[in-house]
């Protein structure tokens, strides 16, 4: 089983609530509960799970800020991690009161405070190019934040902003071949290259590194698409617009085609269900070098399922 599900405890290093700030942790099982809302479960397993689900929100939602400047956005992320005390915030009172909107708990509409943050960092003049700055802020967090800590939802909603912009960058394909293939000290010295007259060398070394790695990405993926299929239940192939799973090994940074609404009533087949999700999830099947970690990040419809199978098992327990 992939390590985000074989982990014992969730701790979250995200947004919101005194629980997490305090360094607490919480069960699989109640996070996994509180999440689907399968049964009622406990005032701090459903804290966890909004502030999950607000920091990705606020992370999607900054991504599509045109200017923006690249302190800034790691003051945001410090921010998220209820790091308030910055020099910065404090010469800034009306980004500090609206990141600190964004990052109260007790805020009935997050995703409200979110947009009015949102007005106000726009008005910033940008120092950098946007694109440079949503790729550092994805840097940062999979560094600070690996996999394991829970952190993939993010990195999908960042994949999917750098996705949305590819047609207007050319840039895009090296910058995400280096932040797929974990080479962050590449991508840090093909940033700074921006700076010195190496920067055309190393941006065309990257593309012919990008287009290689693609070629050879989508042949693993045929040659183990068959076999992986035929593992997994014919009840989670056609869903909705048909066979889900062609297009998510393929366009891995978009959502996968899938609904938890299909998945079956019976408790009976909930078993039967949940073993295909798990033959996706393991790394025997997904096992595209260092791959395996992000098609589970952009997965996220894939784990919401497999979650939503576990909390009925458990709840039938």
């Amino acid at each position: 089983m992939n390590s985000y599900l074989k982990m014992e405890y969730f701790h979250r290093y995200l947004a919101g609530g005194p629980a997490l700030r305090q360094g607490r942790k919480i069960n699989r099982r109640e996070f996994i509960i509180a999440r689907s809302g399968i049964q009622n479960a406990t005032p701090q397993a459903l804290e966890v799970a909004a502030a999950t689900h607000r920091f990705s929100s606020a992370v999607t939602l900054l991504t599509q800020i045109t200017q923006l400047n690249l302190g800034l956005l790691s003051t945001i992320n410090n921010t998220l991690r209820g790091k308030l005390d910055s020099p910065i915030l404090r010469n800034k009172p009306l980004i500090f009161h609206a990141l600190r909107a964004m990052n109260h708990y007790h805020c009935p509409v997050p995703e409200q405070a979110i947009e009015q943050t949102i007005k106000q960092l726009s008005k910033v003049q940008p120092n950098h190019s946007t694109t440079e700055q949503i790729l550092a802020l994805m840097a940062h967090i999979t560094l600070n934040h690996p996999f394991t800590e829970g952190n993939g939802r993010t990195t999908r909603a960042l994949f999917e902003a750098l996705n949305q912009s590819c047609c207007h960058h050319t840039m895009l394909s090296p910058y995400l071949f280096v932040l797929a293939s974990n080479r962050m000290d590449d991508f840090i010295g093909f940033l700074h290259s921006h700076q010195d007259d190496t920067f055309n060398n190393i941006g065309r070394r990257f593309i012919n590194d990008y287009s290689t790695w693609k070629e050879h990405f989508l042949k693993q993926i045929t040659a183990i698409e068959h076999t992986a299929c035929e593992k997994v239940s014919n009840k989670m192939l056609f869903m909705q617009t048909g066979n889900w799973y062609h297009p998510l090994m393929h366009l891995f940074w978009q959502n996968p085609i899938i609904s938890v609404k299909t998945i079956p009533a019976k408790v009976s087949d909930y078993s039967v269900t949940k073993h295909g999700l798990d033959i996706l999830l393991n790394r025997q099947v997904i096992s595209i070098n260092t791959f395996q970690n992000e098609l589970c990040f952009v997965a996220n419809d894939i784990l919401a399922a497999h979650e939503y199978v576990e909390a009925a098992l458990f709840a039938s327990a």
